[in-house]
């Protein structure tokens, strides 16, 4: 992804800070005086940590700090008054300009959930469980087989009802995936945006992690 969008909220971030402490100075204010009171008003915001560590969560909460925990989230903060304003102060962009490219930012959020959910699908339906079933049908041959010869052998049994209990699960998280995506709302974008977030990703999920058992199992040769 382009640094450039970041670097540019960071940018106007920085400007109207600047901007303000000028102000400050040029109401008749001190230099040292402005300082003083830009470090006292950004005492919520800076945090002189490991920003990626889970405590850092916990204390921007106690902070009032808000905390975006998924995309539709984070970009919802581009439409809000905030953002409008501090982007019209420092004449980046209109309010038009900004919210045009929230429009912008959750349809490609949309499209790219769509298309990961669309592939998938078609992974599961076309490779993974073909291969899987076809593995469990093998398995069942050889217990057969062993049975006919008066032998039972547990590491084989089990390795069929491994098999079949991924089939299965495979199965039910795509049969879960396909109902969650049928319950998209198809009008409205910004809430299909919160909809797939919520409830298609975490099929997503599901899916993957159900592929990832039956890949533990499969043998390497297929």
């Amino acid at each position: 992804a382009s640094i450039s969008w970041p670097t540019t909220c960071l940018n106007v971030a920085i400007a109207d800070a600047m901007d303000q402490i000028a102000r400050w100075i040029q109401d008749g204010g001190t230099v040292m005086a402005a300082i003083q009171r830009a470090l006292l008003e950004s005492a919520p915001v800076r945090f002189g940590g490991n920003g990626y560590a889970p405590e850092w969560v916990v204390d921007a909460e106690q902070r009032g700090l808000p905390h975006a925990r998924n995309t539709p989230a984070a970009l919802r903060a581009l439409a809000g008054e905030g953002a409008r304003a501090v982007f019209e102060r420092t004449h980046v962009l209109s309010h038009q300009e900004l919210h045009a490219r929230y429009e912008v930012r959750v349809e490609q959020y949309v499209k790219k959930v769509e298309i990961e959910a669309d592939v998938l699908r078609g992974m599961v339906d076309t490779q993974v469980l073909p291969v899987a079933t076809a593995e469990a049908a093998e398995a069942a041959r050889d217990v057969l087989s062993l049975r006919a010869s008066g032998v039972e052998s547990a590491a084989v049994s089990g390795r069929l009802a491994a098999l079949v209990s991924g089939c299965d699960a495979l199965a039910a998280t795509r049969l879960g995936l396909e109902e969650a995506i049928r319950g998209a709302p198809v009008q409205d974008e910004t809430a299909k945006a919160a909809y797939l977030c919520d409830a298609v990703v975490p099929a997503l999920l599901q899916v993957r992690e159900a592929c990832d058992l039956l890949e533990e199992i499969v043998g390497d040769a297929r």
